[in-house]
């Protein structure tokens, strides 16, 4: 029987071929996805890992401090810290969370607030500038830029009147004065100062000892939090960022200064020595050409003709440097402010919109004091009276109670700070500044409004004792009292690399930390940045509508995208084997209908209907060993010229695969083979019926596969369906993968890599279905030559010929392609997939229908246009 087995396969070439090759491109195929696919995934595995060593793995926050949009779709917007300053978490269940086995580190971070520190003054000097006979008056006109230079304040316009003799008068518990210069009485009211060789202050005269000058006091809001300093050492490395100073200790604790003038309490602390607010200020300076009108009584405010004499820039970052040694010397009187976040709404086109609020400058009034003249309301920040995008609350104190002096030990630098590798973390860093991108490139930071979009990260950093004593209700009006805690940063000990036992790990120890305290618990290790476009409406100094773009943190998409990729590999493997094996027995199957008279002989002479089944299994075995010898030689050639990593068992298992799929792949036609009795399988019966004349060579072969060859037909439209089929599903696999998981850097950067394997994915597919159409159709015109050449000898010409089969070809191709379609679109019901990924499919699967079917057609056509008919009747 094995010799017979041979002899048929070597004798039926054609069948032969097409049967062989159809299981040669799927042996092939599957050797070389699973290659690339292991090469695919180490490669994940090792990018992944890169990403793993994050500075923590589990963010424990009070349970309700979560948005809308991180629950709805695991958003977390950038620099989330920031706006967590009412706390919620107490010291009991920070001891209760380092009390979980498991537990590494436990770093809690305690957001007391904003603060506005003193910054330094921004003026002019004029001791150096000509002094007019017998005064000079000039103009000190101070604007600043915020928001990458889009939004444009007036900050102050001040005057200054600089007699060369004279006397200058002040009133008594008033800072207002009055300059007499050759008897003439000028005014010295704010927005004017006057200077003049002598100063009358309280009855006495003196020589004035300050040279000519104005400085504004430009004040900054700060973050401040508390911090363990041993477990920020050991999570954050923070004792390691050290610029001057020493680091901070248990020790360090508040103390009373009753002996300081204002009394306060001293408050240890370690700063930051930058600060990210983005906010220039520009001091224009004039001079007045006629000053005659002021010597006549007139206000300098209503002078004309003024003359440039110089402008002076700083920024409000280099000022924060500047004033830095200064911290300390002077008390802080200010309110503590607690900072909410941002609210969205989605627009018509998907895009968050911040939600704008109204500015509210009140939140800046003192309770404990109030200054006089114009002296708060310039402490005021100019960008505070812009469009407001938060909610501030002020907690204001009474007498001497809140009175601080900021007492540093030392300085550090806040980018010396590791922090999430760029594929992952986004949001979820501690220290660094939130960065929005506007669409020309440049960078929208914080400016110096409490309430402004973007605000600073914790700047300045005090112990929890600290951060408790600004916490204190009974100091500071609607404070947490106890529970001052605002996020607790939690490192396990070993939670081993990325997969199904490193998840789990993390979610029991997670679920044991909320069952200890009640609090939620993110886990943020495998997150990763994902671009969110964010509207902005108009400012009212100058700033458009924007759109900007944050990095926001997507939680757990390193895992996910582990899952993915496994669950993806397993689908694609499943498809192209359950493919391979019905492609082949389709093409077998077809053979075997050829053979009825063949068989038929074989059971006259006394074969058993089981030992033809026996002979057609045989000869599918046979053709599979040689098939998988084909693909062992191979293989390892096309997996490095595909640039994939040869596995030495991916090749091996060619040969089984191969026999696995030819032995499924014949059951079916064996079967078929041994059914029926030897007069029928000797006897091919028709149905005789009337029908109307055919239009045209395309209609006989419409009318000839939709009847007599129906069956053929269709399993030719089978054939190319799960090729289209296959393709679609593809395609909608790889297209939900990406919309799921590339929106985030790491996606994509992974994406990148997991691209060639898709495209590996599809170019398979289309040659499965170009071979499956080809193999059904061609075995289908094999059959029928005699026909053909019948129709040839009464008439026809080769052309009507061609127009006969193409329409065929047509009419498969179409019919494949819809089923393909259809399989494509229940394929993405089932899997949930958006409705653009399912619309790709289904054209996608109508498209490589149509390549496959016209690549299926081109040889029969080729051969029926070439073919002379009395040979093909020489044949039958």
């Amino acid at each position: 029987m094995l010799w017979l087995a041979l002899r048929q396969i070597l004798g039926r070439r054609a069948a032969t071929l097409l049967a062989g090759g159809g299981l040669l491109i799927a042996t092939l195929g599957f050797v070389t996805l699973v290659s690339t696919s292991q090469t695919v995934t180490t490669e994940l595995s090792g990018d992944i890992a890169r990403t793993w060593d994050t500075p923590y793995d589990l963010l424990v926050r009070p349970a309700g401090s979560t948005t809308a949009l991180e629950d709805e779709r695991g958003l977390v917007r950038s620099n989330l810290l920031s706006a967590l300053a009412r706390g919620g978490i107490t010291p009991g269940q920070l001891a209760a969370v380092r009390r979980v086995p498991g537990v590494s580190v436990a770093a809690p971070v305690a957001v007391a607030g904003a603060v506005n520190w003193p910054t330094g003054g921004f003026g002019t000097d004029l001791s150096t500038e000509p002094v007019g006979d017998p005064l000079s008056v000039y103009r000190f006109s101070v604007t600043s830029t915020a928001d990458a230079g889009l939004s444009t304040y007036a900050v102050e316009t001040h005057y200054l009147v600089v007699a060369a003799e004279g006397v200058l008068r002040y009133a008594e518990q008033s800072r207002d004065a009055t300059l007499t210069v050759r008897g003439r009485h000028i005014g010295c009211t704010y927005p004017v100062s006057c200077f003049a060789p002598t100063v009358c202050e309280e009855g006495h005269c003196r020589p004035a000892e300050d040279p000519p000058g104005y400085g504004l006091e430009i004040l900054q809001p700060i973050v401040i939090a508390g911090i363990d300093p041993i477990a920020e050492a050991q999570l954050a490395g923070l004792d390691r960022c050290l610029t001057s100073g020493r680091y901070l200790t248990s020790t360090d604790v508040p103390q009373q200064l009753l002996e300081r003038d204002p009394p306060g309490t001293r408050i240890p602390v370690l700063v930051s020595e930058r600060s990210f607010v983005d906010e220039t200020l520009l001091g224009r300076l004039e001079r007045a050409g006629d000053t005659d009108a002021v010597l006549a009584g007139g206000s300098p405010t209503r002078l004309a003709g003024w003359q440039n004499v110089r402008v002076e820039t700083t920024t409000a970052a280099q000022l924060y440097a500047t004033n830095l040694p200064r911290v300390g010397h002077e008390v802080d009187e200010w309110p503590i402010w607690s900072i909410g976040d941002v609210r969205y709404e989605t627009g018509p086109d998907g895009r968050l919109n911040a939600v704008p609020r109204q500015a509210d400058p009140k939140v800046y009034d003192r309770s404990n004091f109030r200054l006089f003249g114009a002296g708060e309301q310039l402490a005021v920040p100019p960008a505070a009276r812009d469009t407001w995008f938060r909610s501030v609350t002020p907690h204001g104190y009474e007498r001497y109670d809140g009175n601080r002096y900021w007492a540093p030990v030392g300085r550090y630098d806040p980018g010396c700070l590791p922090g999430f590798d760029p594929l992952a973390g986004g949001g979820l860093e501690t220290y660094s500044a939130p960065v929005a991108r506007l669409p020309g490139g440049q960078s929208l930071l914080p400016n110096r409004s409490l309430g402004g979009y973007l605000n600073s990260p914790p700047l300045v950093l005090t112990t929890l004792d600290g951060a408790a004593w600004l916490a204190d209700p009974s100091r500071f009006a609607d404070r947490p009292g106890d529970a001052y805690l605002s996020v607790i940063r939690v490192k396990l000990a070993d939670v081993g690399a990325p997969g199904p036992a490193a998840r789990a790990r993390l979610a029991r120890v997670a679920a044991d930390i909320h069952d200890a305290t009640g609090l939620r618990v993110d886990v943020v290790k495998g997150a990763s940045p994902q671009d969110v476009s964010i509207g902005l409406p108009a400012g009212q100094f100058g700033r458009p509508a924007v759109t900007v773009n944050e990095p926001w943190a997507v939680k757990g998409v390193a895992l996910r995208f582990i899952e993915a990729v496994s669950a993806q590999n397993v689908a694609v493997f499943a498809i192209a084997l359950v493919t391979a094996t019905i492609l082949v027995s389709l093409t077998a199957y077809i053979s075997v209908r050829r053979r009825r008279a063949e068989f038929a002989v074989l059971r006259a002479l006394g074969w058993p209907a089981r030992r033809v089944g026996m002979l057609v299994q045989l000869e599918m075995l046979v053709l599979g060993v040689t098939v998988g010898v084909l693909a062992v030689l191979l293989g390892a050639p096309l997996v490095g010229w595909l640039g994939g990593r040869v596995l030495g068992w991916t090749v091996a298992a060619a040969i089984p695969a191969a026999l696995v799929v030819s032995a499924i792949a014949a059951l079916p036609p064996a079967i078929a083979a041994g059914r029926g009795s030897t007069a029928d399988m000797m006897v091919r019966r028709g149905r005789v019926r009337r029908s109307r004349l055919p239009y045209g060579p395309a209609t006989v072969g419409l009318r000839d596969i939709v009847g007599l060859w129906r069956r053929e037909a269709l399993l030719g439209a089978v054939a190319v369906a799960l090729g289209a089929g296959m393709f679609g599903l593809v395609v909608l696999v790889t297209g939900a993968f990406r919309g799921s998981l590339d929106l985030t850097v790491l996606g994509v950067y992974l994406g990148g890599r997991v691209r060639p394997f898709h495209i590996a994915i599809a170019v398979l597919t289309v040659v499965i279905g170009a071979m499956a159409a080809g193999q059904v159709i061609t075995l289908g015109y094999l059959e029928r030559q005699a026909q053909l050449a019948v129709l040839r000898s009464l008439g026809w010409s080769r052309w009507h010929l061609v127009q006969m089969l193409g329409a065929q070809g047509l009419a498969i191709g179409v019919a494949g392609g819809t089923a393909g379609a259809c399989v494509s679109w229940l394929g993405g019901i089932v899997l949930a997939a958006p409705p653009t990924a399912i619309v790709q499919s289904m054209v996608a699967s109508l498209a490589v229908a149509v390549v496959a079917t016209a690549a299926a057609i081109t040889g029969p056509l080729a051969h029926a246009y070439r073919a002379a008919p009395a040979d093909a009747l020489r044949e039958a």
